[in-house]
């Protein structure tokens, strides 16, 4: 889950959902998916990745990974907070790793 809580709004904003990963995943590369894997729906309303792009300022794009107990029979149309609620009573373990991103970053290519 990529979740940005710098983002207007009462809960942030969810850049990525995905589920159901295979435990061996080590990395994910663009644009793929290891089999079994689920996409949910995003703030964007959509599945899929969108990057960061702050509309001001400097944000945290907070990339959260859990060790759950059990595969999530939840559909691909499942939003953020229900996938959060979904998995509560399965979290065995969790990581998180933060990273920033400004809106004048985009000029500095």
């Amino acid at each position: 889950m990529c979740h940005d809580p710098d983002a207007p709004g009462r809960d942030g904003f969810y850049h990525w959902t995905v589920w159901n990963l295979p435990p061996e995943t080590t990395e994910i590369a663009a644009d793929t998916l290891p089999n079994g894997a689920v996409e949910g729906i995003t703030s964007w309303g959509r599945s899929g990745y969108g990057g960061p792009q702050p509309p001001f300022g400097t944000h945290r794009y907070q990339f959260f990974v859990y060790a759950l107990n059990t595969v999530l029979g939840i559909p691909a149309t499942t939003k953020p907070q229900a996938l959060s609620a979904a998995m509560q009573l399965h979290i065995v373990d969790q990581a998180v790793l933060t990273g920033m991103f400004s809106a004048l970053d985009i000029f500095r290519k």
